[in-house]
């Protein structure tokens, strides 16, 4: 269950900068199931060989939504985590 290992640093990675809170990702299971985060992972993007991405225009608890379901394939969207 990858569920079980998103936004737990150790093992991860790749850390994803939102505002003033990080989520710890790994590198193949985001560009296996992204084209964006495979691309930015095959090319030399400074930010991910740091280690270290920021992500601008996207609230924290959306993206981890989004991260949800791609360790899962299953999402939970109730109105308490839009707001």
């Amino acid at each position: 269950d990858l569920l079980k290992v998103l936004n737990k640093e150790e093992f991860s990675d790749i850390t994803l900068v939102i505002g003033d809170k990080k989520i710890y990702a790994h590198k193949v299971v985001l560009s296996s199931r992204s084209s964006f985060f495979e691309a930015m992972f095959s090319h030399e993007y400074k930010e991910a060989n740091n280690g270290e991405i920021t992500l601008e225009d996207i609230s924290y608890e959306l993206f981890l939504i989004l991260l949800e379901y791609m360790y899962s394939d299953q999402i939970s969207i109730n109105l308490k985590n839009m707001f």
